[in-house]
């Protein structure tokens, strides 16, 4: 099979998006299919760092420009029928956009419809992650209304569409998705992040790992610390725009020595911060999946998500791994982890249920599932 892989997202660029579109391709390269990727162009002085290697695996750099609100983030700003005469070099079996982008939707179609080739698209985000900037509150639910109009016309489209959770599939088929859907999640490698060995201390923190950005609702877990009991440490993992505000806010509130800011980490170091961590918390409402979150989980950290979005699917009802807590309520976030440190027996069991929720979705079980989605278009 060769597929036309078409992403903004992807390493250098770190994101959950384009952590999925690097574990799809290079997954799927493994299994000997010639993949394409076609991400953003990078101007020559920066370094292009992609440390996927495949002899199966190809990149195409298509012209972009910074995005004005992400500065790290490139936008395509192809011609018209730049991606028409690209397609038409590579002549892909299969073509898979990785987000829904109007203004190079028109070419990929086009080529997709002459030449009689399946395209797929990927969703990969609730209308919270963009209402969430937005102000006033009034505005929100027509704000809503068109972007998820206008995405489900493209889906539409379309011979199939991928999403990783019910819930963003339940948020489609809402808006009208006529298209044939399947929910395939993100995965995580639970060979690399796994719980620790008897030889990692723990040292009692509770860990958030991601963007430091103003989506996330940080500050509710900062106003929490104080009544969080037993002095437990909490760890931001991470930078983002809204840095300097949760710092400001831990020092007004007189909590510097109980909240840690870790900066950035490497991807090498990410599983040993896991395993040194006790609990894990997303306080975030605009979530698809949560990557981070799978990530703890495979780690054997018990789970404390908001109730929003599709971060309640992260806990099992069978199996309990972890507690939901009202989104944006600091006190009720306090009280849901005051429960579970409060019990070793449920600390310990809600850890060993996250590693069993984690391997349902182990990453090679999931590019497989890419595979046979796109193998079945192909009949």
């Amino acid at each position: 099979m060769r597929l036309a892989f078409i992403t903004s997202s992807f390493p250098p660029y770190t994101s959950g998006v384009g952590i999925n579109a690097a574990t799809i391709t290079s997954g799927l390269a493994d299994l000997g299919h010639e993949i394409h990727v076609f991400l953003p162009e990078y101007p020559e002085q920066q370094v292009r760092s992609h440390p996927l290697v495949s002899p199966k695996l190809y990149f195409h750099f298509v012209p972009s420009l910074t995005n004005p609100f992400k500065k790290t983030h490139r936008l395509f700003t192809p011609s018209p029928v730049y991606f028409f005469k690209a397609l038409s070099e590579v002549k892909p079996d299969i073509i898979h956009l990785q987000e829904p982008q109007l203004h190079i939707f028109s070419s990929i179609k086009l080529y997709s419809k002459m030449q009689k080739r399946p395209l797929v698209c990927a969703h990969h985000f609730p209308p919270e992650f963009i209402t969430n900037q937005i102000h006033p509150e009034i505005v929100k639910p027509l704000v809503t209304w068109l972007v998820m109009s206008s995405v489900v016309s493209l889906y539409n489209q379309s011979q199939e569409v991928i999403t990783p959770t019910h819930a963003m599939e339940s948020l489609l088929r809402k808006y009208g998705l006529k298209t044939p859907i399947s929910v395939i999640s993100n995965g995580v490698d639970t060979k690399r992040f796994r719980p620790p060995g008897k030889q990692i201390n723990k040292r009692g923190s509770i860990l958030y790992f991601g963007r430091l950005d103003f989506d996330k609702n940080l500050d509710t877990l900062i106003q929490a610390a104080k009544h969080i009991s037993n002095g437990y440490e909490i760890w931001f993992a991470g930078s983002g725009k809204a840095e300097s505000y949760l710092k400001n806010l831990a020092e007004k509130l007189q909590l510097n020595n109980q909240i840690k800011f870790l900066g950035y980490v490497p991807e090498t170091e990410k599983p040993k911060i896991y395993q040194q961590a006790s609990i894990f918390v997303m306080p975030s409402t605009a979530e698809a999946q949560s990557i981070v979150s799978l990530e703890a989980a495979a780690s054997g950290l018990p789970l404390v998500l908001a109730n929003a979005a599709a971060l309640p699917e992260l806990i099992s009802p069978t199996h309990p791994n972890g507690l939901l807590f009202t989104p944006k309520d600091p006190r009720n976030l306090a009280d849901t982890i005051n429960k579970i440190l409060a019990s070793h027996q449920k600390l310990t069991a809600f850890g060993k249920n996250s590693r069993l929720l984690s391997l349902t979705h182990e990453t090679s079980m999931i590019i497989k599932s890419y595979e046979s989605t796109y193998l079945n278009l192909l009949q």
